[in-house]
């Protein structure tokens, strides 16, 4: 999760967090990085602090691999889906 916020002397930060559920069905979370942004918080500048952070902590590969898994769940998901229906 991103989270973008201004602190109250007008300081732009970027917060990333990872969440998941354990094998005993507990919520947990866990900050992986909290850093000072430059710019606004557009789109496209929290787009370029994010893959810069996980780049620098060597993780960028793995988490393409994750978003990949994801998309092709949902994929999968949306094509039962348009079978079920006959959509």
């Amino acid at each position: 999760m991103l989270d973008a916020w201004i602190s109250s002397n007008y300081i732009l930060f970027l917060e990333i967090t990872v969440h998941w559920i354990s094998e005993d069905w507990q919520l947990k979370e866990i900050l992986i990085d909290f850093c000072k942004l430059s710019g606004s918080h557009s789109g496209e500048n929290l787009h370029e602090f994010f893959i810069q952070c996980c780049d620098n902590m060597r993780i960028l590969t793995k988490v393409y691999f994750y978003i990949i898994i994801v998309i092709i769940i949902v994929l999968i998901i949306l094509y039962s889906f348009i079978l079920l229906y006959e959509i």
